[in-house]
């Protein structure tokens, strides 16, 4: 096949699957709240506008960071989150 002869589509969030399509129209302050909701338990006490602001300077350090060091930590927070999970 020929690059002329290749056609590409563009994906748009009708072809993501169900569980995507639902992450993809979260709001960054629903993810806020959300976080909030999870956090603030009987042995935690925590208001919405403190994980808010705790989730903002950690926007903060991450946008901070070079590419390298910002993926390598996000990789491992996200791993350290799938142990979490898998118990």
């Amino acid at each position: 096949m020929s690059a002329a002869s290749l056609v590409v589509y563009p994906l748009t969030v009708g072809h993501l699957p169900n569980r995507l399509e639902k992450e993809a129209k979260m709001k960054l302050n629903e993810f806020y709240n959300e976080i909030a909701r999870r956090v603030d338990t009987d042995k935690t006490a925590i208001t919405v506008a403190e994980t808010k602001r705790v989730l903002s300077e950690a926007f903060l350090m991450l946008a901070k960071m070079d590419a390298a060091e910002f993926a390598d930590t996000v990789s491992k927070g996200v791993a350290q989150a799938k142990k979490k999970l898998s118990k």
